[in-house]
């Protein structure tokens, strides 16, 4: 006498394999596919992920996503740039300052750490940092490459902030 399920599930566990196995293919055909479509958004620079603190992300005419100056955010984070490349405050009293200007959600001294860092805001688009899939192992560092949005700081500004947090 053979069991039959109306939902094509068999307590068999050579079915039970062959399911997992099909299962485990689709995912891994999935992941390459994805994977590769992130990879082409990345080299034609648009964005595929959250917007960063400053930005908002807009559907672009061909496709994919670009990043927008947030109005009221993105001159924060310009200033944020300045006031920390002077040399003139800390961390801690750019946090103060950032979060008496925000009236939405505030930010941590990491937060502010990771937002100086950032080379987002220089106009580049990064692949590689939230990559973490079995098929597709994260690279040691991540890539970046020129975007299509707007820079919301100069360079040698990016720099010196750069050279005072690893001083």
């Amino acid at each position: 006498i053979a069991l039959v399920s109306a939902s094509g599930e068999s307590p068999d566990p050579l079915y039970q394999k062959l399911a997992g196995l099909l299962a485990w293919d689709e995912s891994r055909r999935i992941s390459i596919r994805v994977t590769g479509s992130k990879m082409k958004r990345f080299e034609n620079g648009y964005w595929s992920s959250k917007p960063p603190f400053g930005y908002i992300t807009e559907r672009h005419p061909e496709g994919g996503s670009i990043l927008v100056p947030k109005p009221g955010e993105a001159e924060l984070v310009s200033e944020i740039f300045e006031k920390y490349s002077s040399g003139k405050y800390s961390l801690r009293e750019l946090q103060r300052w950032l979060n008496a200007s925000l009236s939405e959600k505030q930010k941590s001294r990491r937060g502010i750490n990771q937002i100086l860092q950032s080379r987002v805001y220089l106009g580049e688009v990064p692949y590689g940092r939230y990559v973490d899939s079995e098929f597709h192992p994260k690279p040691e560092t991540a890539e970046w490459r020129p975007g299509k949005h707007q820079a919301l700081v100069a360079p040698d500004i990016f720099d010196r902030v750069q050279q005072i947090l690893y001083e």
